[in-house]
């Protein structure tokens, strides 16, 4: 899912793994001055997270502890960057790779330049992670890398021992099967990420 906020610079990726590849556009106007703005874009970021997250239990994290951590930092954001970087911090508790906050003008190529993304989507299939889509001018197509494709190690990781130690942080937690699933899914694409221009 993406999320476009016009209100000021910025554009909130938002990842759903239950979205069937949908991108509504949610715009904010109306409100009168930055500072106004800058609260109503966490709102909208918090809001949407809670009432759309794929899994209900967060993967263990308490949202409701989080928003009365963060909403007084965003609250004293005295420019759109010091929100973004509230906004960041805030999506790093879910621990997740797809969630990111960038200028609302850089362009999906730019993004991907900036976070090294590498256009690959993984999905588990009796037990391999297999290539399930590859974006047609990402790196990955450009390196030959199709759909169907096994994937067998990450800089000299096993694919199954990455799983087996990620799967240990998810001990305990109350989580669907049909949600670790996608956890495990985008931990390994999560890995598969990194900085411009390293293998």
């Amino acid at each position: 899912m993406k999320i476009k906020f016009f209100s000021f610079a910025f554009l909130f990726l938002f990842s759903y793994a239950v979205a069937f590849g949908q991108s509504p556009v949610v715009v904010i106007t109306g409100l009168d001055d930055a500072a106004s703005k800058r609260v109503a874009s966490f709102e909208k970021v918090w809001n949407t997270i809670n009432e759309r997250h794929y899994d209900p239990t967060f993967g263990g994290v308490d949202w409701k502890r989080v928003r009365i951590q963060y909403e007084p930092l965003a609250r004293k954001a005295a420019s759109d960057d010091e929100l973004h970087g509230v906004l960041r911090k805030m999506l790093a508790e879910l621990k997740l790779s797809h969630f990111g906050i960038f200028p609302k003008n850089l362009t999906a190529e730019q993004i991907n330049r900036e976070t090294g993304y590498s256009g690959i989507d993984i999905i588990i299939i009796d037990g391999s992670p297999v290539v399930n889509r590859v974006e047609v001018t990402s790196p990955a197509a450009a390196a030959g890398i199709k759909p169907g494709f096994v994937l067998s190690t990450i800089d000299g990781q096993s694919a199954g021992e990455i799983l087996k130690i990620f799967d240990k942080s998810l001990e305990g937690r109350s989580i669907t099967d049909a949600a670790r699933k996608i956890y495990r899914e985008r931990h390994l694409e999560g890995r598969l990420n990194g900085k411009p221009g390293t293998d």
